[in-house]
Order: structure tokens, then sequence, then C-alpha cells
């Protein structure tokens, strides 16, 4: 098999198509397949990794040039759990990810989903990396424009900057403890709404409470 990443032969090795790969445990490259398929349709990963298990495996897809297009975690063998991607050190602008369930209505953009050889694939980031800086680059002129020609905007902005730092800072610190807070205002509304009922339910009752 070819390899790719750290240490390994570059993807343009790689004639263009799709190539099955597995990441193997202390290998700092992917074990890549060189024979070509259509994108979802490339198998091969249990010889790739001598059938021994996988920190992660799927499909690379290359143009002529050797240049990542996309990648997904399809392999008849083994299942890569979305949130294990990172393990392989691809893009995540350029993963497609396996979906089992039905799509999310939420999900307008007809970009999101990929419908191809009778599996689902769904698009993890609609922007690329740099499509997403160029976006940031335009927002942040926005802002600074209007910083510039409104003064309680620019305050604005300047406590939202501080006050994002220290919360930063308090989460390194702390850890993160909005879910905590959240779990706390619910469980204090629950006892508040419980109080009240059966503050309800005494003066209702039959001589519970006094009488007016």
């Amino acid at each position: 098999p070819a390899r790719a990443g750290g240490g390994g032969e570059p993807l343009s090795a790689l004639v263009p198509g799709s190539h099955a790969f597995v990441k193997v445990l202390h290998e700092p490259f992917l074990r890549v397949s060189p024979a070509a398929s259509d994108f979802c349709r490339a198998g091969g990963h249990p010889q790739l990794a001598n059938e021994a298990p996988v920190l992660y495996a799927g499909e690379v897809e290359v143009d002529a040039e050797g240049v990542l297009l996309r990648w997904n975690n399809l392999s008849g063998t083994y299942k890569g759990e979305d949130e294990k991607c990172y393990q392989t050190g691809l893009p995540l602008d350029r993963f497609w990810a396996l979906h089992a369930g039905p799509r999310d209505p939420k999900d307008t953009d007809a970009a999101r989903y990929l419908s191809s050889h009778g599996v689902l694939l769904r698009r993890a980031l609609l922007l690329s990396d740099a499509d997403f800086e160029q976006v940031r680059r335009q927002w942040d002129g926005c802002v600074r424009a209007l910083c510039r020609d409104d003064q309680f905007a620019s305050a604005t902005h300047e406590r939202l900057i501080a006050a994002s730092d220290e919360r930063c800072d308090a989460v390194g610190r702390y850890g993160y403890l909005s879910l905590v807070s959240e779990a706390g205002n619910a469980m204090a509304s629950a006892d508040a709404d419980g109080e009240a009922g059966a503050a309800g339910g005494g003066a209702g009752g039959g001589g519970g409470g006094r009488p007016p």
C-alpha cells in the first residue's frame, strides 16, 4: 500500500480516484490502497490492515494533481465513529461522514448530503477552511467599520472581547460549567414549581391552610 501523511509518500503518488485507507496505531501515516475506484466504492481495508484492528478507516479521493478532494469513513469492515475522525489527520472541511439516520430537516442546503451507491453521506462543513477565513476577514472589516463610526458599538465590542477572553480563561482553569449551570437552573426551577404546588395544595386542602 501507498503511504500518506507524516513520513509517508504524498497523496500525489496516487492515481486519480477514491482509495481505501486505514490508520494504524503508532504509524504517523495512512496506509492507502493504490487501486482507484469511484467515491463510496473503494474496498480492501482488511488487507491494508493485515486483518488487525485500526484507529480509523475510510476512503480518500484525489484529483490528477494528487490534491485531496474529499474523504469519508466508509468501510465494510471497520466502523469509524464520527468523533474519532481527527485520528486520521485529514482536514475536517473535506470530510463526508456516513449518515445512518434520516436527513436533518434543518439542513436545507442541497450540498450537505450525498447519496451514492446506496449510502448516504453528510458533509461535515459546507465552507472550506479557505472560504471560512475569507468570510471571517469580511466580517472583521464590517465590525471595524462599525466601531470606527459608532462609539457605543466600539465600547460594546471591546467589552465583548474582554468577556470572551475572561470566559476562555475560566474554562481553562475551572472547566466547562454551562451544562452544569443549566442543570442547576432546571433543578431550581423544578424545586420552585414543587414548592408552589405544595403551597397551592395546602391552601386548597380541607383545613390544610389558614382561612382568609
